[in-house]
């Protein structure tokens, strides 16, 4: 289902339509990931305040404790948790991959990197290979329905 992005976000609901598409194949035949469908809830100006403060009071003492940078991507990852609701991701034996903190420490950095930007909102979706065609307009309806039965608003003058 396309959403039709206004400038504000809703809060209190889910997007099904959280897709990153797997890369071009490297020129061994390889691809660095298999791409990844999800359903997300995106992060609110509100959140991503929360979220920047939390990782940056994590870091503060990053030159005299090494651990910070972690501690600021496990919040990072703590929050992916709370804003992803399913996904389809699986490891190499087909298993289902839950999501959660330690999973997010797992995922191909390419992979992590684009859903981040989805739920953060720096990116959209990509578009789905198998998405539906999006219905026509009302305006293409009218168009349609003038064709159709011959009138048109010249017709009738």
């Amino acid at each position: 289902m396309a959403y039709e992005m206004t400038g504000f976000i809703d809060d209190g609901y889910n997007r099904d339509d959280g897709y990153v598409a797997p890369p071009p194949p490297e020129p061994n035949g390889e691809r660095l990931h298999q791409g990844l469908s999800f359903t997300y809830r995106m992060a609110t100006r509100r959140q991503l305040v929360n979220l920047e403060n939390q990782m940056l009071v994590a870091k503060r003492d990053e030159k005299i404790d090494d651990t910070c940078q972690e501690r600021s991507e496990e919040i990072l990852a703590e929050f992916m948790v709370k804003q992803l609701k399913t996904w389809d991701l699986r490891d190499r034996k087909k298993n289902a991959v839950p999501i959660s903190v330690e999973s997010m420490f797992h995922i191909h950095p390419m992979l992590y990197s684009a859903v981040v930007g989805i739920i953060r909102t720096w990116r959209t979706s990509d578009k789905q290979p198998h998405a539906k065609k999006e219905p026509p307009k009302d305006v293409e309806f009218e168009k349609n329905s003038e064709t159709e039965s011959g009138s048109s608003s010249d017709s009738q003058k």
